[in-house]
This record gives structure tokens, sequence and C-alpha cells, in this order.
């Protein structure tokens, strides 16, 4: 499916794909596109829209927005069930300005699946906000409700937000919500995220971008929230993490195999907040194998816990410019426990 028409003013939609079903007979099959879709004139939106589940696996390309407004990319199966799932492929735009940003949201009542690279070439910025609303993941092993392959997301100075939890996003800003199997977990080796403006890997205080917030959560074994092998995360902004372990989870965040190659680097602040009332941890609430660094900001890490095991591990180094700060309450086991460099160029570590 191919657009070349012309967009000049904002909310007009160069491709839509609507399948409702009615009320009876709501859920799958919903959309299902596995041919290659182009938006080639800039500025137009994308939707598709549905009931049911949706399915794009074909790849999305869209010209550089130079229209002076935002492009809106969207995946709508909020009004769907807990089978009103989100499937979708590559998407790559070819460029954007502060003032022409591409903003793609992706809410699902069911889960979200990410099968490929989601990149912005040239000059950003890409907004990128995935948000799962399903409260009957039954949440085993690594049935999460964002899970991501492929080669990761990329965006040039546009913020991240992913959220398993239902919770509410206001522009760069998500407050985590209540669903208790809200996963977010990276599944393939490699999948990077990085919101730097030049798309850098080496971060220094000159270094821009968008923030990145992840809300996740897991009742039922495995981890509320996962870093699989080789997941390195560049934020050229804030990085905040919040996950919740109940019930029968195994962690509440976690490095597979507790791999040292998946740090954490923002040029401004990182906050990582976890709790943790599971039975069944089997190990402490924040285990981190890989390093976090913030380049400009302070580092802080905070744990509530009921459970009789460590609170925070810390087996990578942790480094900072203004400060550092290490908080567990509400222990029964060890509180903090470290073998790793804790260091910070200027302030206080807690």
């Amino acid at each position: 499916v191919t657009s070349a028409a012309s967009f000049l003013t904002a909310e007009a939609n160069a491709i839509s794909v609507i399948g409702y079903k009615n009320t009876a007979n709501i859920g799958n099959p919903g959309i299902s596109s596995t041919g290659a879709i182009a938006v080639q004139s800039a500025g137009g939106d994308v939707l598709f829209q549905s009931n049911g589940n949706v399915s794009q696996s074909g790849g999305l390309t869209l010209a550089a927005n130079s229209t002076g407004h935002a492009q809106a990319v969207s995946y709508n199966t909020t009004s769907g069930s807990n089978t009103s799932s989100i499937t979708i492929g590559a998407i790559t735009s070819a460029g954007a300005s502060a003032s022409s940003p591409v903003n793609l949201s992706v809410l699902s009542r069911g889960t979200i699946l990410v099968n490929s690279g989601i990149s912005i070439s040239n000059t950003g910025p890409l907004n990128v906000v995935m948000q799962s609303f399903d409260t009957a993941n039954p949440g085993s092993g690594t049935a999460g409700n964002i899970l991501l392959y492929g080669t990761g997301i990329t965006t040039r100075g546009g913020y991240i937000i992913l959220d398993g939890t239902g919770g509410t996003v206001s522009g760069s800003t998500l407050t985590p919500g209540t669903i208790v199997n809200g996963a977010v977990n990276m599944m393939a080796t490699g999948f990077t995220l990085n919101t730097t403006t030049t798309n850098t890997t080496t971060l220094t205080s000159a270094t821009t971008g968008g923030d990145i917030s992840i809300s996740a959560s897991q009742s039922v074994g495995g981890s509320a929230y996962q870093q699989y092998l080789i997941n390195p995360i560049y934020s050229g902004g804030t990085f905040n993490l919040t996950a919740n372990a109940s019930g029968g989870a195994l962690y509440a965040q976690v490095f597979a195999n507790h791999n040292n190659t998946s740090p954490i680097v923002a040029v401004g602040n990182i906050n990582i907040s976890t709790t943790s009332s599971a039975a069944a941890l089997n190990d402490c609430p924040q285990y981190w194998t890989s390093a976090i660094t913030s380049v400009s900001g302070s580092v802080s890490l905070t744990n509530s816990s009921t459970t009789p095991v460590s609170g925070i591990q810390i087996l990578a180094p942790i480094s900072a410019a203004t400060g550092i700060t290490i908080n567990n309450n509400n222990f029964n086991g060890t509180g903090v426990y470290s073998t790793a460099a804790i260091s910070t160029t200027s302030g206080a570590i807690t």
C-alpha cells in the first residue's frame, strides 16, 4: 500500500485501516497486513484501529516530515478484549524536526509484540509510546505485555515510553498503572534503546536527547522487567524504571543469564524503583550485573520488599556525576550487597 498525497495540515490520515466486529464477536481476527506500506509524501498520518487484533508485519516506511506539524502513526485496539493484541514489523522514518516530529503510538487492550526495528534516519525526533492494558495476561515465564524483538528503537532525540501496567501518559511522563502481570521484556540479542540526538553510543555531557520511561510488573514466574543478552540502553535525557514483583514472580528486574553486556547509560538522572511482595522471589528484586552510568546527573536505586532475600545486589559498576542514592526498605534479608565500584564525580553516595 502506497500513499503519495500531500498533507499540508495536521491530523490528516494518509492511510487508514479500520476493522471492527460487532459487540458479541469482539476478538480475533481483526486486521492482518503482510505487505509493505509506504507514505511517500511528508506528514501524512497512519492509523490501524480494531476491536480485534492488529498484525502489520510487512514494514512501514515514512518520507521525511518537513511540514511543520507532527505526523502520527497509531495502532489502537483499546476497544477490544485481552485477545486484541498488536504485532508490528519494521517502522522507518526518513527524518523529522523539532517542529515536525513523528509520534508513534501503540495502544493495546492485549499484548504488544515488536518483531523488527523502529528507527528514524537523519534528524529526529521520533517519539514512541507503547502501552498495554491487558489485565488477563497469564504472566508465566516470558508472557509479557510488551515483548521486544528485532534490532531496537532509535529516536534521534525523541522519548520512549514502554508501559505494561496500564498507566497514564502525559507528554513524556509515565505514571504506572495497577496491572499485576504487565512485564516488559527485551527478547532479542542486540536489541537497543537509543534516544540520543545523534544516535551515539559514546555519551558525554554535551549529548542531548529524549527521556526513557518504563513501567512493568509480574506476579507469575519470570521477571517484571528484563534485558536479554546485549541489550544496551542509551538515553539522551533521563532513564526511569518502575518494576513491581508480587505473587509468584521470580524477579522485579533482571539481566538474562545475569549478563554484563546490557549497560544503562543516561545523560540525565537515572531513577530505578522496585517493589516486591513475591513469596517465590528467586533472587533480590534488583540484581545489577551490567553497569549503570549517569553522565551528567545522579543515580537513585530504591527498593521496598517483604521477601526474605537481599534487596539490591550490585555486581557491576555504578557511576554518576552529581551523587548516588541506594535505599532498601522493609527487608527480611540483606539490604544492599555490592562487589562493584560505586563512584560519583561530585555529590554524596548514600
